[in-house]
């Protein structure tokens, strides 16, 4: 790749904004070239963060900033208005896109949760009835109930009535439509999902300097991780990189930031975890900022679910830091202040002495002030119960406005430059809630020459009651309530359903909690789920909550096929739970029921083995929302993960402790490693570090009758009888459901020598490894095999890939060594290897990578066969291992046998010949028709299969066996091996109830 690119547009960060922009604009445009550049590790690390963005769902609903009162002592309305419709805007994009299958499991990312809003004293009092009366004609505030009633406010907070005073008047507002919005989670769905739309992504990539030149942006970037400069012109350019926004306009000399200044104010919340707590409190409950303090700053106790887990959050308490991010510079301040910006940060100290005095007050604040703080939310308070946790940097944007200076005090502020070129966004509060609407702003103000294009589309991505679009009311009430149903949150018409004597503050006889859609408990009868027993239903319901049960055929589909959709089955539910606790209650319900359980992680399996069939009777057991990394270990080098963490992120992980876990997988952003583990995932790394038995110390499992057993030791050493872990690793889920294990760790890579060699046959490949074996030993990490026709569908699907020689050669391989000391020599490690290979004639061209950006282009000619051959049509798949030194018989033989049975075939062989793994996938010779080649499948599969016999290989090397590769078992197993796995099977689960119809042939 050139060290400058042309793109369309530049996205700068990877947080809520530009994400939700860009998926906007790929759905708008998709023959832009959009790139998107962050600075950190992942999206949503920063401002996004769960934890650096406390506050999350704002919608207005009993946010008392929002409304301020008027001169004459009324609320005005209109903040809350304009945010809970830009929140409706919000939630109706993301339904949309996970109606398209661009967004999975929303209940990941938004969970209802009630908002109430809590006036104290005789002043709070009437303010709380003042904006009650102002906001409840609204369609949007259709369900906000106001009580000052004690009895209604200890049923509907608990926690906060206990032991509370009952000389002070108080009063509640409360919305069942309420949410908590996990921004950073949602920002990761989003950049997968630009991904997907053909994005370049560029993490750990930082932009340095940004200017314009002609009618292009020019940006410096930097790879934070190899030091490697490289620059990017854009014709449009978004900067959403939160705090250091400003400081790049700035050192861009953009002029409308001439005059603006920033200062930045940290949060600190105090978090409870204790489950008997938290249980106590299942709201968001807003009170009243102190004098002085920003909007930002209004203080609230929520309950919160992070990473599967549910805590207590109350504050912020205001800190300072001079950085204008978490992970930015202590200089970020001093950076900031021009001459252009002295008066605006003269004139904000002089003219917001009450924020001075605030922000002093938090600062000499001593444990005991925040423990009487949060006593006057919660009276029984103690500080055992509660750890104070630093949340993210908040960037207050300061301009002079009539000579006065002023804090923007909510509300995002997007400027824009150069014609509509740059596009940024300034300020804090709403922020992340309103990101949709924002960004059709951004659109709007940036391209309106387009807009008129654009419209009917962005009525499908966005549909709103958003100005821009200018759709009315009552269809965009109907689409809310459709949005609402496919991200699982509690249903307006539900909502609604709370009649007069409730709204004012007295329960509706025989009324419980609000139900969400999904609570089998008050769902009409469905085909979906008439399959098992509905008391089955209710009780999986009580053991994993709302957020944890799905039967909703819209929200089910995407876990009823496998990654290539070559399997479709039906499940009376979809069951999510959170932890190890509540798979065992799950697993252990479905069994005393007799109902089957089908385990599934990121279901990116390439054999049904996660699918359920076609009877709608059985559970499909999702793992992913058990994503929990337990524990590093350094001294130990091992990590604790749960089944549901993704690949990557044990990865980054890893990495972050100075550590490598090696697995590496083309589906590395998707697969889980619940998955890896059921399948006994190999990977490119395998001949240096070994497959997922390899790497796995010990393992969390439960049986299929409910018990635990917890085997998640970190010992090397353990001969105190048998190794039950081998027993679940590669059993895809037929004999247990694996919740977490103790993965190997080794000392992380720093130096790497890569190569793309061109080979006359596969006998020079298996030549060349023993060369390299020879020379370079236990640093020889990967050598990869691929014929020319892999080649040929890469360079001609995947975007931004060039044949690294000028002309064709029948087979290829990349090679690479790899050592944990950054001095190790492996450049010339590499070339004697290579150049003894050329001795003995084995090599006809070769070119060795030279930077990371290098190695990284060679490896994607490797990583991008697949996709690539899925861009030529139908293909038929096979995963094969034969002894290293009959690969090259078995390929000759097998092509022979394959080229007489369909004259033309296109065969597409690649793999890890370090470990005999080959992948032996068919495309159809050119003009043959889709079916026709589909119908030859089990006779072309005949083939590899019984030549892979031949050779003592064997069917499945690392996809595991699920539905496809069932019923051949019997043919290339010796029948005491298969009698022996029955035995097993028969033992743990003499039911047969787990993901029956898998692994073993039928009986």
């Amino acid at each position: 790749m050139p060290d400058t690119d042309d793109h369309d547009v530049v996205l700068i960060g990877a947080g809520i904004m530009s994400t939700t922009l860009g998926v906007l604009l790929a759905r708008l445009q998709p023959d832009w070239r959009i790139t998107v550049v962050e600075r950190l590790p992942d999206a949503g690390l920063e401002s996004s963060h769960a934890w650096n963005n406390a506050g999350t769902g704002h919608a207005g609903l009993c946010e008392f900033n929002y409304t301020p009162r008027r001169p004459d002592g009324s609320v005005d309305p209109e903040g809350a208005l304009r945010i809970a419709e830009q929140f409706r805007t919000s939630l109706c994009f993301w339904a949309q896109l996970v109606e398209e299958g661009l967004l999975d499991s929303p209940g990941d990312f938004v969970r209802s949760v009630p908002h109430l809003g809590f006036g104290r004293g005789a002043e709070g009092v009437a303010y709380l009835r003042a904006r009650f009366e102002a906001v409840r004609g609204h369609p949007l505030f259709a369900d906000l109930a106001f009580s000052d009633d004690r009895a209604v406010l200890a049923s509907w907070l608990p926690l906060v009535f206990r032991d509370r005073s009952a000389r002070e008047p108080v009063a509640a507002t409360r919305s069942a439509q309420g949410t908590d919005v996990d921004f950073g989670v949602l920002a990761r769905g989003l950049l997968a999902a630009l991904r997907r739309q053909g994005a370049t992504v560029r993490l750990n990539h930082e932009v340095q300097a940004l200017h314009r030149h002609g009618e292009r942006w020019h940006l410096a970037v930097r790879d934070r991780v190899t030091d490697r400069r490289r620059g990017l012109r854009a014709r449009f350019v978004f900067v959403g990189a939160g705090g250091a926004t400003l400081p790049l306009l700035q050192s861009a000399r953009v002029p409308e930031v001439r005059g603006l200044g920033a200062f930045p104010i940290s949060g600190r919340f105090l978090r409870a975890s204790r489950p008997e707590l938290v249980a106590a409190h299942t709201a968001k409950l807003y009170g009243h900022a102190a004098p002085g303090a920003p909007a930002l700053s209004v203080p609230h106790l929520d309950r919160r679910v992070v990473d599967g887990q549910e805590h207590l959050l109350f504050g912020p308490f205001a800190a300072f830091s001079p950085r204008f991010l978490r992970e930015g510079r202590l200089t970020d301040l001093v950076r900031s202040v021009r001459v252009d910006n002295l008066s605006t940060l003269a004139a904000s100290a002089r003219d917001n002495r009450d924020l001075m005095a605030y922000l002093l007050r938090q600062l000499t604040q001593s444990p005991a002030d925040r423990l009487a703080a949060l006593r006057e939310f919660v009276p029984t308070a103690r500080a055992e119960d509660w750890e104070l946790v630093t949340a993210g940097q908040r960037v207050q944007l300061l301009k002079t406005v009539g000579g006065r200076g002023t804090m923007v005090g909510y509300g995002a502020e997007t400027l824009v430059s150069a014609g509509g070129s740059l596009a940024a966004l300034l300020g804090a509060s709403p922020g992340a809630s309103a990101s949709a609407s924002a960004m059709i702003d951004v659109l709007a103000t940036c391209f309106p020459e387009r807009m008129s294009d654009w419209g009917p589309r962005l009525r499908e991505v966005a549909p709103s009651a958003s100005p821009v679009l200018g759709s009315d009311q009552a269809s965009a009430a109907e689409r809310l309530a459709q949005a609402r149903r496919t991200l699982g949150l509690v249903p307006v018409s539900a909502v609604a359903a709370e009649d007069d004597p409730a709204r004012r503050g007295c329960p509706a006889p025989g009324r419980g909690p609000v139900a969400r859609r999904d609570d089998p408990a008050h769902r009409s009868e469905s085909p979906v789920s008439n399959a098992v027993d509905r008391d089955l239903l209710v009780r999986l319901h009580e053991a994993v909550g709302s957020a944890g049960l799905v039967t909703d055929p819209d929200r089910m589909r995407g876990h009823l096929t496998d990654w290539r959709d070559a399997y479709r089955g039906r499940a009376a539910a979809v069951v999510r739970p959170g932890s190890a606790e509540e798979v065992s209650r799950v697993v252990g319900l479905c069994h005393r029921a007799g109902v089957a359980v089908v385990p599934q992680g990121g279901n990116t399996g390439l054999c049904g083995g996660s699918v359920p069939d076609s009877s709608g009777a059985q559970i499909a057991l999702s793992l992913t929302r058990l994503r929990r990394v337990r524990e590093v270990d350094p001294a130990n080098q091992t990590i604790t993960v749960e089944a549901g963490v993704v690949l990557e992120n044990v990865q980054r992980a890893a990495r972050e402790a100075g550590l490598l876990f090696p697995l590496s997988l083309g589906a590395q952003g998707n697969c889980t490693i619940g998955g890896n583990l059921a399948t006994n995932a190999g990977g490119t790394a395998v001949l240096r570090y070994g497959t997922m038995r390899d790497l796995t110390l010990g393992l969390e499992v439960v049986l299929p009758d409910g018990r635990v057993w917890d085997g998640l030791r970190g010992l090397r050493k353990d001969n105190t009888g048998y190794d039950l872990k081998h027993l679940f690793i590669g059993s895809e889920g037929t004999l247990g459901v694996i919740t977490a294990a103790v993965l190997t760790l080794f000392p992380a890579i720093r130096s790497r020598a890569t190569a793309w060699v061109a080979l006359p046959d596969p006998q020079a490949a298996v030549d060349l490894i023993g060369v390299l074996r020879a020379t370079a030993g236990p640093r020889l990490t990967g050598c990869e095999l691929m014929s020319a026709q892999s080649l040929e569908f890469v360079l001609r699907h995947v975007p931004g890939t060039r044949d690294p020689f000028t002309g064709a050669h029948p087979w290829y391989a990349l090679v690479e060594l790899s050592d944990p000391m950054a001095d190790a020599g492996l450049d010339a490690t590499l070339e004697t290897a290579l150049g003894a290979a050329f001795d003995r004639e084995l090599l006809l061209d070769a070119v060795v990578a030279e930077g990371s950006a290098r190695i990284a282009a060679l490896w994607n000619l490797r990583e991008g066969i697949s996709e690539a051959q899925n861009q030529e049509g139908p293909s038929l798949k096979h995963d094969v291992t034969v002894p290293i030194g009959s690969i090259p018989a078995f390929v000759r033989e097998t092509d022979e046998a394959l080229r007489a049975a369909v004259p033309g075939i296109r065969i597409v062989t690649y793999g890890h010949v370090g470990d005999g793994n080959l992948h032996y996938n068919l495309s159809g010779p050119l003009g043959m028709e889709p079916d026709v080649f589909r119908a030859r499948a089990e006779e072309l599969a005949r083939i590899v299969y019984d030549s892979t016999a031949r050779f003592a290989g064997s069917i499945s090397a690392e996809h595991g066996l699920g539905q496809s590769k069932r019923d051949l078992l019997a043919d290339y197993k010796p029948a005491v091996e298969i009698e022996l796995m029955r035995g097993v099977k028969r033992l743990l689960d003499p039911a047969g109830l787990m993901n029956p119809g898998k692994v073993l042939p039928a009986e």
